[in-house]
């Protein structure tokens, strides 16, 4: 790629354009990264200190528009340290509720109608039920920022402080502000996601310390764009 080496004062081998290409862990681990042309992560490999015994290989492929569409991941198997897990393709997360007056970029990725199309003077029947799934998701990627209603411009709802952060049932993802716009414009969603939610018995299915830092590392780059 014409990169040239360095050592970085983060720590770590990284090319002349910032991207990592080693790291070594507090436990002595190795992780090496290598890219696509565009700079996108291509896969990531973590192994022993003793250099030959793998921990985890994700190799990640990508949409036309640079969405993560594919994560092929393998890990050790904690029994027998000689061999892994087969690999499994992890699913990519959906998205509902990314209207482009809210996040113009993905909006045009997905498709999205504007919000002032989606807006219903009566919800779904049970609309409550949807509303206590969309407050009960995870928090994924919180974010500080702040906003008005983009149909009203009305300050001081509920989820006005940290109205951009992003929220996951494991399937599906969805902005915090979203439960507003349900609530208070009664805002049509994705017949797809709401099936899901309906199958689900409108219960949003718990999610371990280590699968939300799997899915906060899978949206992580998504999120920046």
């Amino acid at each position: 790629m014409g990169s040239s080496l360095a050592i970085n004062p983060r720590g770590g081998l990284y090319t002349d354009r910032g991207e990592k290409l080693e790291e070594v862990k507090g436990n002595g681990n190795t992780v090496d990264y290598t890219y696509f042309l565009d700079g996108l992560l291509k896969s990531q490999t973590e192994k022993k200190s003793n250099g030959t015994t793998l921990v985890s290989e994700s190799v990640l492929d990508y949409d036309l528009n640079g969405n993560r569409s594919h994560d092929v991941t393998q890990k050790m198997n904690d029994d027998n340290h000689a061999c892994s897990w087969p690999s499994s393709e992890v699913e990519v997360l959906k998205k509902v509720g990314f209207f482009p007056e809210l996040d113009p970029k993905r909006a045009v990725e997905m498709g999205e109608p504007s919000i002032h199309a989606s807006v219903r003077a009566v919800g779904e029947p049970d609309e409550g039920q949807i509303l206590q799934y969309l407050d009960d998701g995870h928090m994924i990627i919180p974010a500080m920022e702040g906003g008005p209603d983009v149909i009203t411009g009305e300050y001081g709802y509920q989820e006005a402080s940290g109205c951009s952060s992003w929220i996951s049932d494991g399937t599906w993802v969805w902005r915090y502000d979203l439960a507003h716009y349900l609530r208070r414009h009664h805002v049509e969603l994705s017949t797809d996601f709401l099936s899901h939610v309906v199958s689900s018995g409108y219960i949003v299915p718990p999610l371990s310390d280590e699968e939300m830092l799997e899915l906060a590392d899978q949206l992580a780059a998504d999120w920046k764009r």
